[in-house]
């Protein structure tokens, strides 16, 4: 198999990894060169797991477009604020019939990329959305990857829908704990990066901005944080509901996921292995607002409106982000219109999911 993993960040570093750890032919690529110049000076990417079994593995590198034109799969791994201009790419190059897979979608992901598919002509490519990357990981200097811990469920889900089964079976040699599910609502609407991360740097807005010394962001989360949270998840669970999705609790992911334990949320997050070295953001210019809140609360919030549930804890951390970092996050983000939703009505919604 041939495999193009598009973004040389912590994911696209670890997922080339883990390709070509199981003996896919894998190229990773990236729109600038210097995020490349230490795969190509390594001659590929080293991987150890929790600091140990250092192995280097082979990692090609190539411009996007080239790595895209020549592969059986396209992973893309890229900041998910940038899933449309990736998706441009495929359309235009890639050949018929792979899968483009998004790891991880967030909420939508997979309805911008159809649409920008569909724009492209191209309904002969499949889009595979992942619910989260496979691992939690971290990347340190001369393409040197740590993964802290894996995940053993991985939901995964298709459009065309009816493709799963198929995908999981392509996938899973490569890729541990693949499990399909119903629909690209599920995937997107278990998008848990958006119950922690903003509440994470949000209040610890303060403390990020004036440069205080490093400190554990999860490790460190507090009671106000946990609260944060629980609101944010209740929101994104009656959304789920109202779309006929059964969605489980942020609780109940990290005890499954991580086998996690509890009685807040914040408690639960101190309690993961995986989390406790992770250091907080240098800049409250960060992915942990920025990205989160434009591809991860502003497509729930359209959602929301879609089958008439407020959210009001949503609005306001999307309004209060956008106030704080001086963006119009709500305009930047995934709005109704971006995932392919016009008219924004449920007939249209169940047409792109189907």
């Amino acid at each position: 198999m041939k495999v193009a993993v598009l973004g040389a960040g912590n994911a696209g570093m670890a997922l080339a990894a883990e390709f070509a750890r199981h003996g896919a032919e894998t190229t990773l690529a990236n729109r600038t060169v210097d995020r490349l110049r230490p795969v190509i000076d390594a001659g590929g990417v080293t991987v150890t797991v929790g600091g140990r079994d250092r192995r280097l593995l082979p990692v090609q590198t190539a411009i996007p477009h080239d790595a895209v034109a020549r592969s059986d799969v396209i992973v893309i791994a890229t900041n998910t604020d940038a899933h449309e201009e990736v998706a441009h790419l495929a359309g235009r190059y890639a050949a018929h019939g792979v899968l483009v897979v998004l790891v991880p979608g967030h909420t939508g992901g997979a309805l911008v990329v159809r649409r920008v598919l569909e724009e492209c002509h191209r309904s002969d490519l499949c889009i595979v959305e992942a619910q989260a990357l496979p691992f939690v990981v971290r990347v340190g200097v001369s393409a040197m990857v740590d993964i802290h811990q894996r995940k053993t469920d991985v939901p995964i889900a298709t459009v065309p829908r009816q493709n799963v089964t198929d995908v999981v079976d392509a996938l899973v040699p490569f890729l541990e704990g693949l499990r399909p599910v119903d629909s690209v609502l599920w995937t997107g609407l278990h998008n848990m990066t958006i119950v922690m991360q903003p509440a994470l740097l949000l209040l610890n807005f303060g403390r990020v901005g004036l440069g205080a010394t490093p400190f554990r962001i999860y490790a460190e989360a507090n009671e106000a944080i946990g609260v944060l949270m629980h609101a944010l998840d209740k929101e994104r669970i009656a959304v789920a509901g109202a779309l006929g999705v059964h969605a489980i609790t942020a609780a109940e992911w990290l005890a499954s996921v991580y086998g996690t334990r509890g009685e807040t949320l914040d408690a639960m997050l101190r309690d993961v292995p995986g989390y406790r070295g992770i250091e907080a953001p240098q800049t409250v210019h960060h992915r942990f607002l920025t990205e989160h809140v434009k591809t991860g609360l502003v497509p729930l919030s359209a959602l929301g409106h879609l089958v008439g549930i407020a959210t009001p804890t949503t609005e306001a951390v999307i309004q209060l982000s956008s106030v704080l970092l001086g963006r119009d996050l709500r305009s930047e983000g995934r709005t109704a219109e971006r995932m392919g939703l016009t008219p924004p009505t449920l007939k249209r919604l169940c047409e792109l999911v189907e």
